[in-house]
């Protein structure tokens, strides 16, 4: 079964803490509540959820993918901002894919940022992000994220 949006996404990787052992505390929306911080008895996690892969990431990274042949493959794109965030509130990196594909960065949330910064993975997004204002305006602001982008091989598969 497809989860279908990131609140099913978030609930299922809570349902899964939680039959795993683990004790909810509190979670906190970020970016439009596209991403959540879940606080846990054991640590915390910020989540996000994907419906793809950057499949062409070994396209828009050749120099990468010659220095490192191992990490070829497709990739991950992940707002510059909310890594940032993660490691502020020291937490696990978790991508949530619809398919109920859960994956996780096995390191401080720093070292990715080091590698994504070194090795010129950063982008900023071809097309503009429409938001609406959260000042009761009604009006809109358009936003061109930047992203950090890195090899899905970084991540390992939640079991």
């Amino acid at each position: 079964m497809i989860l279908q949006n990131h609140s099913a996404g978030f609930l299922y990787f809570k349902r899964l803490l939680v039959s795993q052992g683990y004790q909810l505390q509190e979670t906190i929306p970020f970016n439009y509540g596209r991403h959540e911080l879940i606080k846990t008895d054991k640590g915390n996690f910020y989540a996000i959820f994907k419906r793809d892969l950057f499949m062409t990431f070994s396209y828009k990274f050749p120099e990468l993918m010659k220095k490192y042949p191992s990490l070829n493959g497709a990739g991950e794109s992940v707002n510059v901002e909310s890594l940032y965030k993660a490691k502020d509130f020291n937490a696990t990196l978790i991508i949530i894919y619809e398919d109920r594909k859960v994956y996780y960065y096995p390191n401080k949330i720093e070292e990715l940022i080091t590698f994504c910064a070194s090795e010129g993975l950063v982008r900023e997004q071809d097309k503009y992000n429409k938001y609406t204002k959260r000042d009761c305006s009604g009006n809109h602001s358009l936003i061109q994220e930047k992203t950090f982008s890195f090899p899905i091989r970084l991540l390992v598969r939640w079991e």
